[in-house]
């Protein structure tokens, strides 16, 4: 958790502050140890133009009535519980875009098109008794 948590400190500076909140209250809810009830281990890969994503979240929204539910990407590597049924999939990372001499530090900001994250276009079906590992490969700039 402390790579979340200081992943989380540089979101709360970039541009998308309340990206922070929303993915830290996902991680709380998530929990920790196996797959709770109702709920299913989903994994796989996300890779940026052929290469894999060195660090930021991937996001499994279910249907209104479950709360959403995200996991830490790790050199383009992720795993962690997800509701069974059709999910919305948003995936955010965020890189260096200068520095604040007036703050010493780096400000950082999303670059992962809005299409894989806040207007994602992207859904994956977890299923209760199938292979849950999926593979996302994203494209831009």
């Amino acid at each position: 958790m402390n790579q979340a948590a200081n992943w989380m400190n540089k979101v709360q500076f970039g541009a998308a502050p309340c990206l922070g909140t929303v993915l830290l209250c996902c991680l709380i809810l998530m929990g920790c140890g196996g797959a709770p009830d109702g709920m299913i281990v989903v994994s796989g890969t996300v890779t940026w133009n052929g290469e894999p994503l060195e660090d930021g979240y991937v996001s499994f929204v279910p249907d209104p009535s479950r709360s959403p539910q995200a996991g830490e990407i790790n050199n383009g590597e992720f795993e962690f519980n997800a509701y069974p049924g059709e999910n919305t999939v948003r995936i955010f990372s965020e890189r260096k875009a200068g520095y604040v001499e007036a703050m010493n530090q780096y400000r950082y900001e999303q670059f992962i098109p809005l299409k894989y994250n806040d207007q994602s276009e992207l859904t994956e079906n977890v299923s209760a008794d199938g292979d849950n590992v999926f593979e996302f490969a994203l494209t831009g700039d």
